[in-house]
This record gives structure tokens, C-alpha cells and sequence, in this order.
């Protein structure tokens, strides 16, 4: 069934004179006024809504449409997403993957992005990363038009429903042993630093679970290796705190001209080396990258 055909939305969206909707939130409705999927807290709250409706049955996220009033405010007509990067977002906090639809739809001559979570066949999803808005281990459900841990009576039936397929039963294990693995990845937050064309200073702060410092290196805009800036490990606990500190060999550029590239190897209790990216300029990070297994270099 295509849950996006143009009579399915229409029934859905049936608006009043004051061009809001009739159909208020529910177990397979929900509304966001904008579509923000650059704020990362928007967009963890948006990959929420969608488990929430996947483990409920299916439904559908509605963008451009105002949550407490109903009216149909719309989306910017710039607004872009492409299918790929929510399937991805998704997949770094729940498990398994969500098999979804979505389009852009034209309601009252305003533009709307309609995403439909379909159910889930075998098992639910299960949240795999801890967030402000997520908890590593939930299970999210639908009730009233809110997205919440599932409570005793549903899960109870979930359960016995699961309970009847040996392929679910597999697979609900072999999800526990994946949330183990990411229970015992290490990751870090870059919050402070001072460059000077000849040093460099560096604050981490490990955010997962204990890992070991193997390397920092600086790289250039062409990825080049340029000089190792830590030669000795260091063993980082959970929630601890990590100074680096640095010399610039050559390559010494003013602050304003410095293109900030920093590769951060570690690894966790298993021995599995992880990196992480930090890039910016002018002496301050703008972006991180999660942490990805790597390769050591010979």
C-alpha cells in the first residue's frame, strides 16, 4: 500500500476555513511546525518520532503544519533532505534499520514534507546511543500523540508477540550483543583550545567509555600527514578530561590563515582502534566527526 498517494494525505489533512487541520496528533500523527534537520537536537528528536511510530504500528511525521494550533504554516521552499540522510541518521541511534517513505506535498498551496514510518516487521527498534533526548536501550512508543518509553502493558504484548517467531528471537539477541559493542565505544568532545603559529593546546573530554590516547595528528587541508603531536598513551576514564599539548615543526602559519584539521586515534577496552575527526579554523573546531574504527598508519 502506498501510505503517500495524494487521497490518503488529503483525508489526513482535511483543513477548516482558518486553513488548519482537523486531525489533531494521535498514535499515527505528528506534527512539527519546521523542518530543522541542520539543529542536531531537532533532529534527534525527529529520528524519536519516527522509531516511536515504527514500533507503533506505523505512521506519519508531518512537517510545515503547527503542532499546537494545527494551522498549516508550511516549510521554506529551500528546505531540501534527501531520503539517504535520514536513513543514516536514523541507523546511528536505533537498530534495526527504518523502512520508511516521504515526500513533498502541496496542501492549500503551501509546501508540506510528509515521512511515513512504516512498522516494523520483526523486531522494534531499539535506541543504541544515549542523546539529551535518547536513552541507549529505550524502546519508544506512541501514546497520545507523544513519543515515550514504552510502558508495562505494551511491552508485555510486544513481547508475547515476539515470542511466536524464532527469527525475532534471533534477531533481538543479536541486537543486545550490537548494543554491547556500542555500550563500550569511547568518544570525545573537543571544547577548549589555544593556537599559536608555534603551539598548540587541546582539551578532550571522553563522553563514552574508557579509552586509550594513541596518537593526535594535525593534517593539512590535503589530508598530508604533517607531524605526530602525542607520542605517549594515556588511559581516559568516562567523563574525564584530556590536555594536549603540542609543538608546530614547520608549517607555522598566523591563526587567521590556519586551516585546523585534527585526527584523534584512540582506542576502547577490546582493543579496537576508533578515530575521530575535528576540523576549523582560526583556531577554533567547528565540527567533529563520530567515532569510526581505523587503520593504524605503519
Amino acid at each position: 500500500m502506498d501510505h503517500l498517494r495524494d487521497v490518503i494525505l488529503e483525508q489526513i489533512l482535511i483543513s477548516d476555513k482558518n486553513n488548519c487541520v482537523q486531525n489533531l496528533e494521535d498514535n499515527k500523527i505528528e506534527y512539527k511546525g519546521i523542518l530543522d534537520w541542520n539543529n542536531k537536537a531537532s533532529k534527534i528528536k525527529y529520528l524519536k518520532e519516527l522509531a516511536a511510530l515504527g514500533n507503533s504500528g506505523g505512521g506519519y511525521l508531518i512537517f510545515g503544519i503547527n503542532d499546537k494550533t494545527g494551522h498549516i504554516d508550511g516549510i521554506s521552499e529551500n528546505e531540501k533532505i534527501e531520503t539517504e540522510i535520514i536513513s543514516n541518521a536514523f541507523s546511528s541511534y536505533f537498530s534495526p534499520e527504518l523502512n520508511f517513505s516521504a515526500r513533498y506535498f502541496t496542501k492549500n498551496e503551501t509546501k508540506l514534507f510528509i515521512i511515513y514510518a512504516h512498522p516494523f516487521d520483526d523486531i522494534p527498534a531499539i535506541c543504541i546511543k544515549d542523546h539529551d533526548y535518547l536513552k541507549n536501550g529505550n524502546l519508544y512508543w506512541r501514546y497520545s500523540g507523544k513519543s515515550e518509553p514504552i510502558k508495562g502493558n505494551e511491552f508485555i504484548n510486544l513481547l508475547h508477540n515476539l515470542g511466536s517467531s524464532i527469527k525475532a528471537t534471533r534477531e533481538l539477541i543479536a541486537l543486545e550483543t550490537k548494543k554491547r559493542k556500542v555500550d563500550l565505544l569511547p568518544e570525545f568532545q573537543r571544547f577548549y583550545g589555544i593556537s599559536t603559529p608555534e603551539y598548540t593546546s587541546i582539551n578532550f573530554k571522553n563522553i563514552g567509555e574508557r579509552a586509550t590516547i594513541i596518537d593526535v595528528l594535525e593534517l593539512d587541508e590535503n589530508m598530508v600527514h604533517i607531524n605526530p603531536l602525542c607520542k605517549s598513551k594515556s588511559y581516559i576514564e568516562k567523563d574525564k578530561e584530556w590536555v594536549f599539548f603540542g609543538n608546530y615543526k614547520k608549517f607555522r602559519l598566523p591563526n587567521l590563515q590556519r586551516k585546523s584539521h585534527f585526527k584523534l586515534i584512540f582506542s576502547n577496552k577490546d582493543g579496537i582502534v576508533y578515530y575521530q575527526d575535528f576540523k576549523g579554523d582560526n583556531g577554533a573546531i567547528h565540527e567533529q566527526c563520530e567515532p569510526k574504527e581505523y587503520s593504524l598508519i605503519n
